[in-house]
Formats: C-alpha cells, sequence, structure tokens
C-alpha cells in the first residue's frame, strides 16, 4: 500500500531630583554594570563522573597502549580513553582519526578499523559525561524500559519512582540508556532497516559503521538536493522502515531529516537513543496512545522533510494503518 501521493538599551530613569547631577551619574552607571558571570566548573570533575571513570578505564592492558594522537591535546581524553580502549583491546579498531558531530549529547569519532573487521573506518557515538545530567530530565522514554536496581534486579513501577532521584538511579541509567540504543539498532539491523551496523558497546559508547568517506561523513537528509525520482524512493524506503522497526517493537521517538543520514543513494537511520519499546508490558507508566503519538509525530516529520519535493502523506492515516498491522493485528 502507498501512502504517498504528490502535490501541487533603554534609559534609566531617576527620580530623585533632589540629589546633584554627579550622584544621580555614578548612581545610573552602578546600575548599567553588568553582573560578573560565574564561571561554570568542568562537569567531567563530577564525582559521578570520576567514578564512572574509575570503574570503566581498563587496569590492565594486553597490547600496547592505546595512545592515539588525537588524544594528546584532548581535555576530555580519560573519558574517551575509557570509551575506546576497549574497542582497542577486542581488536576492533586501532586509531581514532577526527571528530565528525559533536552533539550537545554525544559526539562521534571516526576510527581507523582493525583489519579483522573487513572494513576501512568504523564510527564511535560516545556520550558526553553531562548524559548523567540530562538522564534526570528523560522521564517520557525512561518509562517504557526496564530499569535495574542494585544487583541488577528489574525495578516495579513503585519502586522506580522511589528510587528516581538517587545517585545510584542517575549513574545506573547511563548503561541501561546506551545499552537499549545498542540492543534497538542491533535489532533493527537484524531486521533490515536502513541503520549502520552496529559493532560492539562499551560504558558510554557504542560502535557501529561509518557512513562516508575519506573527507567527511555522510550529510543529513536536511542537507541534500534530491531528485524527483529519488525522494520518492527515499520516502518509501523509510516508509518502509518505520514498518519494519514496528514489526519488531520499536517507534524512533526522535524521527526528523536531521538525524537521517543520505548516503549511497538511500537514507539511513541514526541516533535511536528515545527509541520506545511497543512491547513494553508496564503500559500503565506510558500508555498505549503516548506511543502512539511519537509513531504519529516520526511520520509527520518524515513526510514535512519532503514537502518541497510534492510529495505528501497524511501522518495520521499511515500511522493508524501501522499501528493496526504491527501491534493490534500482530500481536
Amino acid at each position: 500500500m502507498s501512502f504517498i501521493h504528490h502535490q501541487d538599551a533603554s534609559d534609566v530613569q531617576d527620580d530623585d531630583f533632589d540629589d546633584s547631577r554627579e550622584e544621580r551619574r555614578t548612581r545610573v552607571q552602578h546600575r548599567r554594570m553588568p553582573t560578573p558571570k560565574q564561571r561554570k566548573s568542568s562537569y567531567e570533575s563530577n564525582a559521578e563522573v570520576q567514578r564512572w571513570l574509575a570503574e570503566h578505564t581498563l587496569s590492565e592492558l594486553n597490547k600496547p597502549p592505546f595512545a592515539a594522537k588525537y588524544l594528546a591535546t584532548r581535555r576530555d581524553a580519560p573519558w574517551l580513553r575509557s570509551s575506546l580502549e576497549q574497542f582497542y583491546v577486542g581488536d576492533l579498531i586501532t586509531d581514532i582519526v577526527s571528530e565528525m558531530k559533536s552533539g550537545k549529547e554525544a559526539s562521534v569519532y571516526r576510527c581507523e578499523a582493525h583489519p579483522s573487521t573487513g572494513a576501512t573506518w568504523l564510527a564511535a557515538k560516545i556520550y558526553r559525561p553531562r548524559i548523567f545530567r540530562k538522564l534526570r530530565n528523560d522521564a517520557v522514554y525512561r518509562l517504557h524500559r526496564d530499569q535495574r536496581g542494585e544487583g541488577g534486579r528489574i525495578l516495579s513501577a513503585k519502586q522506580r519512582q522511589h528510587v528516581a532521584d538517587s545517585a545510584f538511579a542517575r549513574q545506573a541509567q547511563v548503561p541501561d540508556w546506551i545499552a537499549f540504543e545498542f540492543e534497538t539498532l542491533s535489532r533493527c539491523y537484524a531486521a533490515g532497516v536502513h541503520v549502520p551496523r552496529p559493532w560492539a558497546q562499551h560504558a558510554h559508547a557504542i560502535l557501529m559503521d561509518f557512513l562516508g568517506d575519506e573527507q567527511s561523513s555522510a550529510p543529513r537528509l536536511n542537507q541534500v538536493t534530491l531528485s524527483p525520482v529519488a525522494a520518492q524512493h527515499c520516502l518509501t524506503t523509510l516508509l518502509g522502515d518505520i514498518a519494519r522497526m514496528l514489526a519488531v517493537g520499536r517507534v524512533h521517538g526522535d524521527l526528523s531529516a536531521y538525524n537521517i543520514l543520505y548516503w549511497q543513494e538511500t537514507p539511513w537511520i541514526i541516533d535511536f537513543g528515545q527509541s520506545v519499546d511497543t512491547h513494553y508490558q508496564d503500559l500503565a507508566s506510558l500508555p498505549e496512545d503516548a506511543i502512539f503519538a511519537l509513531l504519529q509525530r516520526d511520520i509527520a516529520r518524515v513526510s514535512a522533510a519532503f514537502a518541497s519535493y510534492q510529495l505528501a502523506i497524511d501522518p495520521v492515516a499511515v500511522a493508524v494503518a501501522l499501528w493496526d498491522e504491527h501491534i493490534h493485528n500482530g500481536q
């Protein structure tokens, strides 16, 4: 079934007239002086971050140290090294070449792949230390996932609420969050969704296929201009991928032209950190209609990306059809 169709500086007032002119001038100047900004401390010095580094930095290596020149001048070198050493020891990468993408929550680095992988480059997505802080405000996405307490046991909804604000909970959310993204990427890749092949996940990093060449990474969908035929193919491919994701129990949750790469005439979906598990049993925490709303928003944003090509779809109708096929009838 095809869902696509074509479309044709203010002045300071001083009311104290009994003061002298000089006194008034002095008072006005004092009011206009900017408040000195407090210098923010580096989040790398945060106690939670330091504890995390101590737990995830390898104390012994079975090969020469990971001595990437790229890290020599980086203030966050300990954080990056703790992410990449495991991939280096596991013979997945040999070096880090450059930073390809920098975001508020994570950065992506182009790494030289180990010959055993058969690849030239691999991409390492490394979450920043601020992920500890960011995860305090991700409730709409965390509620649909299992969360674990001390000892690794899965917490009930009541228990999750009880420990939500504890220091342990914030620290425990980090590996759960990133592991869930890796699992989603793996599940989608196995289902034939156009996503980068996932290779490994360790602590706060995910290693996957690199899309791009020696000069740059693949452009985002919003950075390319397509022919009419290519645009139609691209939209059809994306709708098929959304359906395949739904068939394996996932909704992207934040899909748009900004996290779709275009490479070798194909759209590739990335950034699954906010994906939703449609099979999650605790629907009292995240009702079915909330998950459906995320699916509909994903489709609406994809549709908007192709509006300039006179291609249009009805996001509500598409979402309803896919939901009925893969959720109501498929389970």
